[in-house]
């Protein structure tokens, strides 16, 4: 879960920023040491301050694990802030 977690935070606006909550995780098959595991993510959905990112978790091109993180944009206090659309 925690290898999932990075995975959103990195497709998560870009700055600082926190995960607020974790939505639909499932766990479909153990991962054993030594397995090589991906994860990709894709952003659902986006707000004014949070972005809720879909990843899956791959291991020999078997899907192990999905969920849905709730990312929150973070300013230099700590606080929400405003996320920058292009």
């Amino acid at each position: 879960m925690s290898i999932m977690d990075l995975a959103s935070a990195y497709i998560a606006p870009k700055g600082k920023s926190a995960t607020r909550a974790v939505n639909n995780i499932e766990f479909f098959k153990a991962v054993q040491v030594g397995d090589l595991v991906s994860c990709y993510g894709y952003v659902l959905s986006q707000g004014r301050t949070s972005v809720t990112v879909h990843v899956d978790v791959y291991v020999n091109d078997i899907i192990v694990a999905c969920g849905d993180f709730v990312n929150v944009a973070l300013n230099h206090n700590g606080e929400p802030r405003a996320i920058e659309t292009k």
